[in-house]
């Protein structure tokens, strides 16, 4: 090895839902960074964040939907990807989803300090929420 240089393995599972690489978090108090690579169509959701966490797509795009846990206001939807760059800050107050739209995979980079966010079911979220894109 080099002087200066660092190389580490990283921990990577892949599964129906797509691959997932984990980028950082070794030491209390980083940043942990979650790299997902999402098929055409594939929905992940609802994230419901401990903190702040932050979101970004390197490849594709996605339709990233966010509402309140509470379920008092219409849900926002956002396009985010390689032709509409974007980071997504989503408050710990704050539930959210997102979906790989179009012909190709997604990209997804989530990242957030501390405790990861809960993985939650749509029964246990009770968002009303459909994920079909609507024209208008």
């Amino acid at each position: 090895m080099k002087e200066g240089l660092s190389v580490r393995d990283l921990r990577s599972v892949s599964d129906a839902r797509g691959l997932r690489v984990d980028l950082w978090g070794e030491e209390p108090g980083s940043w942990t960074a979650e790299a997902r690579d999402l098929f055409p169509g594939e929905i992940v959701c609802w994230i419901n964040p401990v903190e702040e966490e932050r979101i970004y797509c390197l490849r594709g795009m996605v339709k990233l939907v966010v509402c309140e846990k509470s379920g008092e206001r219409e849900p926002l939807e956002v396009y985010l990807g390689e032709h509409k760059p974007r980071e997504v800050r989503v408050a710990g107050n704050l539930l959210y989803g997102y979906k790989a739209v179009g012909h190709e995979n997604a990209l997804v980079i989530r990242m957030w300090r501390g405790k990861e966010g809960a993985l939650l079911s749509p029964e246990e979220a009770s968002v009303p929420y459909r994920w079909e894109i609507v024209m208008r």
